[in-house]
């Protein structure tokens, strides 16, 4: 486990160098822990922690008065030294209030309201009689209203009771806010089926475009006049009935339209009906004449 990255050095120009120090020094003894240095001697230790804690916190270290040599050595003492430094001096009678007036946040989930209480009390110096305090503080704090009479109606409520109706209330309430949303979506699908049918076909309708584009679509023929994939004319190999030529349709042939007349079968019935008509009109004029 010799391996593990160790704690960073130290920022001894924060605003916050207490609180700095504290996670600094936490961090330091999982470190240890976890390395196992936690079971090597003390001036070991030492060396660590002053390995770790940055060229500024050495020049600290430095300037510390000790009784003798074996407690310059010495961890514990060690500690307690940069305790004193880091740590400004503690009024007491202010973290207590800051402690007894601490509400829950609008925004702040139950846990984390629970973690500041902790941190809270921690500071306050009440030793081994922090559970009650804090189960006070959580009960009239907490911001959900129902949750608070049921904590209040329950008479052998604990701490450990009351955070687990406090995280219990909290997922069932984001429980609910899931359900009243599909709730919600499926009534407004029930009151508006033509909406909805009419979204489906515009969804259906873009994509079909979509489709269309990337297959090249020809949306106006001038073979066939029609609308087809590229490639795929119908005219293709078709002979026009209006010239005879291949590849198209009459209806949109560029060639000048033939007249049809519907005199007869074949040539010789229709010059000799052109014969007939010539003697009659012959026959009219010299009757006119005489």
């Amino acid at each position: 486990m010799e391996f593990l990255p160790h704690p960073k050095e130290l920022n001894f120009s924060s605003d916050n160098l207490g609180q700095e120090w504290e996670t600094w020094k936490n961090q330091f003894q999982l470190f240890l822990q976890a390395t196992e240095s936690d079971k090597k001697p003390e001036k070991v230790k030492t060396s660590i922690l002053l390995t770790c804690i940055g060229n500024e916190g050495r020049k600290i270290y430095y300037t510390f008065d000790f009784e003798n040599d074996e407690e310059k050595l010495n961890l514990k003492k060690v500690i307690e030294k940069f305790d004193a430094h880091c740590q400004p001096r503690k009024n007491l009678t202010f973290l207590t209030y800051q402690f007894l007036t601490c509400k829950q946040k609008e925004t702040q989930r139950f846990d984390e309201y629970v973690t500041e209480l902790r941190q809270n009390a921690n500071k306050c110096e009440f030793g081994n009689l922090t559970e009650r305090p804090i189960k006070d503080i959580l009960i009239c704090g907490v911001s959900d209203g129902m949750l608070k009479e049921r904590m209040l109606r329950e008479p052998s409520l604990d701490l450990q009771k009351a955070i687990q109706a406090g995280l219990s209330a909290e997922e069932t309430k984001r429980h609910s806010k899931i359900m009243a949303a599909c709730e919600t979506e499926s009534i407004s699908t029930i009151r508006n089926p033509k909406k909805n049918k009419m979204s489906s076909k515009v969804m259906l309708k873009r994509e079909d475009r979509k489709s269309a584009k990337t297959q090249q679509w020809i949306e106006t023929c001038t073979y066939c006049a029609g609308s087809h994939q590229k490639g795929n004319c119908p005219a293709y190999n078709k002979n026009c009935t209006n010239c005879n030529k291949k590849g198209h349709f009459a209806r949109v042939c560029r060639t000048k339209k033939k007249k049809l007349y519907n005199v007869g079968h074949n040539s010789d019935h229709v010059e000799q009906n052109q014969f007939n008509v010539d003697a009659i009109l012959k026959k009219k004029c010299r009757r006119t004449t005489n």
